[in-house]
């Protein structure tokens, strides 16, 4: 069982990707909502993944906010969820260390499968 800090600021998706944690069988730590409380969640909590939005509240991203979290030592494997395939967004996750990205919407086998192959 993983512990894992979810990071997505859509509401829907949010609840939806937490039912998936919960169907895993992994401990869903916490859901925040922007890149400032996704790295103080993740230092305080220390979870086993994060499961990180790109597009979040506020001025900071998903991949800003896991290289800050990065700068400082926290080496969580991230899993990006995300709707955009932007070269340059896609260029900036492949060059943030221990982490790796599904397209949105999130399905529920994809979930698994990475996981399973990639964090367990």
């Amino acid at each position: 069982m993983l512990s894992i800090l979810l990071v997505e600021d859509d509401a829907i998706l949010s609840y939806v990707v937490a039912k998936y944690v919960e169907k895993l069988g992994h401990k869903l730590l916490k859901t925040v909502v922007t890149a400032d409380d996704a790295i103080d969640s993740a230092m305080l909590l220390l979870p086993d993944l994060i499961l990180m939005d790109i597009h979040l509240i506020g001025e900071k991203d998903g991949i800003t906010a896991v290289e800050t979290l990065r700068s400082n030592n926290i080496t969580t494997p991230v899993l990006f969820l995300t709707g955009n395939s932007d070269p340059t967004n896609k260029k900036r996750m492949l060059n943030t260390s221990n982490s790796n990205f599904l397209i949105k919407p999130v399905e529920f086998d994809d979930l698994r499968v990475m996981i399973e192959e990639n964090y367990m």
